[in-house]
Protein backbone atom coordinates (compact mmCIF):
# COMPACT_ATOMS: atom_id res chain seq x y z
CA UNK A 1 0.00 0.00 0.00
CA UNK A 2 1.42 3.50 -1.20
CA UNK A 3 1.09 6.00 1.38
CA UNK A 4 -0.20 9.70 0.54
CA UNK A 5 2.73 12.45 0.15
CA UNK A 6 1.31 15.82 -0.07
CA UNK A 7 4.15 17.34 -1.50
CA UNK A 8 3.91 14.95 -4.49
CA UNK A 9 3.45 17.04 -7.74
CA UNK A 10 1.72 15.60 -10.76
CA UNK A 11 3.38 14.12 -13.52
CA UNK A 12 3.01 16.69 -16.10
CA UNK A 13 3.49 14.18 -19.22
CA UNK A 14 0.37 12.49 -17.13
CA UNK A 15 -3.02 13.37 -18.79
CA UNK A 16 -5.32 15.53 -16.83
CA UNK A 17 -8.69 17.04 -17.18
CA UNK A 18 -11.14 19.53 -16.22
CA UNK A 19 -14.68 18.01 -15.01
CA UNK A 20 -18.20 19.85 -15.18
CA UNK A 21 -17.64 21.76 -12.20
CA UNK A 22 -14.40 23.30 -13.58
CA UNK A 23 -11.89 21.65 -11.32
CA UNK A 24 -8.52 19.93 -12.47
CA UNK A 25 -8.40 16.46 -12.18
CA UNK A 26 -5.23 14.34 -11.44
CA UNK A 27 -4.96 10.73 -12.73
CA UNK A 28 -4.36 8.35 -9.85
CA UNK A 29 -1.10 7.62 -12.22
CA UNK A 30 0.46 11.33 -11.75
CA UNK A 31 0.38 10.66 -8.10
CA UNK A 32 1.29 7.31 -7.08
CA UNK A 33 4.74 5.44 -7.93
CA UNK A 34 5.46 3.76 -11.15
CA UNK A 35 5.49 0.53 -9.14
CA UNK A 36 2.29 0.81 -7.43
CA UNK A 37 0.49 2.04 -10.69
CA UNK A 38 1.64 -1.39 -12.57
CA UNK A 39 0.03 -3.57 -9.41
CA UNK A 40 -3.14 -1.72 -9.16
CA UNK A 41 -3.29 -2.03 -12.91
CA UNK A 42 -2.17 -5.70 -12.48
CA UNK A 43 -4.79 -6.28 -10.15
CA UNK A 44 -7.72 -4.65 -12.11
CA UNK A 45 -6.46 -7.00 -15.12
CA UNK A 46 -7.06 -9.91 -12.52
CA UNK A 47 -10.29 -9.24 -11.23
CA UNK A 48 -11.38 -8.60 -15.15
CA UNK A 49 -10.05 -12.50 -16.05
CA UNK A 50 -12.24 -13.91 -13.53
CA UNK A 51 -15.46 -12.36 -13.87
CA UNK A 52 -15.06 -12.93 -17.52
CA UNK A 53 -14.73 -16.83 -16.58
CA UNK A 54 -17.54 -16.81 -13.68
CA UNK A 55 -19.56 -14.89 -17.19
CA UNK A 56 -18.83 -17.75 -19.32
CA UNK A 57 -19.54 -20.52 -17.18
CA UNK A 58 -23.01 -19.08 -16.04
CA UNK A 59 -23.79 -19.26 -19.46
CA UNK A 60 -22.70 -22.78 -20.59
CA UNK A 61 -25.39 -24.91 -20.74
CA UNK A 62 -25.54 -27.87 -17.91
CA UNK A 63 -24.94 -31.38 -19.23
CA UNK A 64 -27.64 -33.93 -17.96
CA UNK A 65 -26.66 -37.43 -20.44
CA UNK A 66 -24.46 -38.47 -17.84
CA UNK A 67 -27.41 -38.73 -15.14
CA UNK A 68 -29.14 -41.86 -14.62
CA UNK A 69 -32.73 -42.05 -12.65
CA UNK A 70 -32.58 -43.53 -9.37
CA UNK A 71 -34.02 -46.96 -8.80
CA UNK A 72 -37.69 -47.42 -7.85
CA UNK A 73 -36.72 -48.96 -4.53
CA UNK A 74 -34.28 -46.25 -2.93
CA UNK A 75 -35.67 -43.52 -0.82
CA UNK A 76 -36.18 -40.46 -2.47
CA UNK A 77 -35.94 -37.00 -0.37
CA UNK A 78 -38.96 -35.06 -0.07
CA UNK A 79 -39.46 -31.87 -2.32
CA UNK A 80 -38.28 -28.87 -1.12
CA UNK A 81 -35.09 -31.16 0.71
CA UNK A 82 -31.36 -30.44 -0.64
CA UNK A 83 -28.91 -33.02 0.35
CA UNK A 84 -26.45 -30.83 2.54
CA UNK A 85 -28.53 -28.26 2.26
CA UNK A 86 -30.09 -26.03 5.23
CA UNK A 87 -32.80 -28.84 6.03
CA UNK A 88 -30.20 -30.83 6.77
CA UNK A 89 -28.94 -29.13 9.02
CA UNK A 90 -32.23 -29.41 10.89
CA UNK A 91 -31.92 -32.55 11.86
CA UNK A 92 -28.18 -32.31 13.32
CA UNK A 93 -28.73 -31.63 17.45
CA UNK A 94 -27.65 -29.00 18.48
CA UNK A 95 -26.57 -28.11 22.01
CA UNK A 96 -28.51 -26.15 24.22
CA UNK A 97 -26.69 -23.87 26.96
CA UNK A 98 -28.04 -25.03 30.57
CA UNK A 99 -29.28 -21.37 32.55
CA UNK A 100 -27.37 -21.99 36.21
CA UNK A 101 -29.37 -22.16 39.07
CA UNK A 102 -29.70 -18.49 40.80
CA UNK A 103 -30.31 -17.25 37.28
CA UNK A 104 -32.91 -19.96 35.79
CA UNK A 105 -36.73 -19.29 36.16
CA UNK A 106 -39.47 -21.33 37.27
CA UNK A 107 -41.19 -22.59 34.50
CA UNK A 108 -44.36 -23.95 33.75
CA UNK A 109 -44.88 -27.60 31.92
CA UNK A 110 -48.87 -27.57 30.95
CA UNK A 111 -48.43 -31.21 30.19
CA UNK A 112 -46.84 -32.15 33.55
CA UNK A 113 -48.99 -35.18 35.21
CA UNK A 114 -51.37 -34.38 38.06
CA UNK A 115 -52.29 -30.31 37.45
CA UNK A 116 -54.89 -28.92 35.29
CA UNK A 117 -56.57 -25.38 34.71
CA UNK A 118 -59.75 -25.18 35.85
CA UNK A 119 -62.26 -22.77 37.50
CA UNK A 120 -62.35 -22.47 41.54
CA UNK A 121 -63.32 -19.62 43.68
CA UNK A 122 -60.99 -16.82 44.55
CA UNK A 123 -62.17 -17.76 48.16
CA UNK A 124 -59.96 -21.07 47.65
CA UNK A 125 -56.57 -19.64 46.08
CA UNK A 126 -53.73 -20.81 48.11
CA UNK A 127 -50.09 -19.50 47.67
CA UNK A 128 -48.13 -21.88 44.95
CA UNK A 129 -51.10 -21.69 42.74
CA UNK A 130 -51.01 -20.11 39.34
CA UNK A 131 -53.86 -17.90 38.20
CA UNK A 132 -54.74 -16.97 35.12
CA UNK A 133 -53.19 -13.56 33.41
CA UNK A 134 -51.85 -12.92 37.00
CA UNK A 135 -48.92 -15.48 38.16
CA UNK A 136 -47.85 -17.69 41.03
CA UNK A 137 -49.71 -16.70 43.97
CA UNK A 138 -47.20 -15.87 46.69
CA UNK A 139 -50.15 -14.60 49.34
CA UNK A 140 -53.78 -14.54 49.65
CA UNK A 141 -55.92 -13.18 52.50
CA UNK A 142 -59.69 -12.34 52.93
CA UNK A 143 -60.03 -8.89 54.50
CA UNK A 144 -63.58 -7.65 55.51
CA UNK A 145 -65.07 -4.22 54.10
CA UNK A 146 -67.34 -2.55 56.64
CA UNK A 147 -70.03 0.01 56.17
CA UNK A 148 -72.03 1.94 58.79
CA UNK A 149 -75.54 0.08 58.60
CA UNK A 150 -76.61 2.30 61.46
CA UNK A 151 -74.90 5.36 62.90
CA UNK A 152 -71.98 4.80 65.12
CA UNK A 153 -72.34 0.18 64.37
CA UNK A 154 -70.30 -0.83 61.72
CA UNK A 155 -71.14 -4.44 59.99
CA UNK A 156 -69.62 -6.52 57.56
CA UNK A 157 -70.83 -5.70 53.72
CA UNK A 158 -68.57 -8.46 51.95
CA UNK A 159 -65.31 -10.50 51.88
CA UNK A 160 -62.72 -9.72 49.42
CA UNK A 161 -60.06 -11.86 48.40
CA UNK A 162 -56.70 -9.86 48.19
CA UNK A 163 -54.19 -11.87 45.96
CA UNK A 164 -50.42 -10.64 45.89
CA UNK A 165 -48.33 -12.51 43.10
CA UNK A 166 -44.23 -13.24 43.13
CA UNK A 167 -43.75 -9.73 41.44
CA UNK A 168 -45.36 -8.11 44.32
CA UNK A 169 -48.83 -7.31 42.34
CA UNK A 170 -51.50 -7.00 43.64
CA UNK A 171 -55.46 -7.93 42.84
CA UNK A 172 -58.70 -7.66 44.49
CA UNK A 173 -61.31 -10.48 43.74
CA UNK A 174 -64.78 -10.99 45.20
CA UNK A 175 -64.92 -14.26 47.39
CA UNK A 176 -66.91 -16.36 45.09
CA UNK A 177 -65.62 -14.74 42.47
CA UNK A 178 -64.94 -17.29 39.62
CA UNK A 179 -61.00 -17.38 38.54
CA UNK A 180 -59.25 -19.56 36.49
CA UNK A 181 -56.21 -21.27 37.97
CA UNK A 182 -53.43 -24.19 37.53
CA UNK A 183 -52.91 -26.57 40.19
CA UNK A 184 -53.07 -29.73 41.20
CA UNK A 185 -56.37 -31.99 39.70
CA UNK A 186 -58.99 -32.40 42.29
CA UNK A 187 -60.50 -36.00 41.90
Amino acid sequence: MTRFDPDARPDPDAESGVNSEGTTITPMEAVISGQSSKKLHAQAELSAQIMEERQKRAAEPVHMEGLKPLPPGLPRLPNGVIPGGSDALTMVPSMRRSIPAPYRRESINIGRHGKTWAYAQAGSVQPGDLVVDFGKIAAASEELIYDEVVPGIKAPVRAEIRLVNIAGEVRIFGQAEQIRIFRKHEG
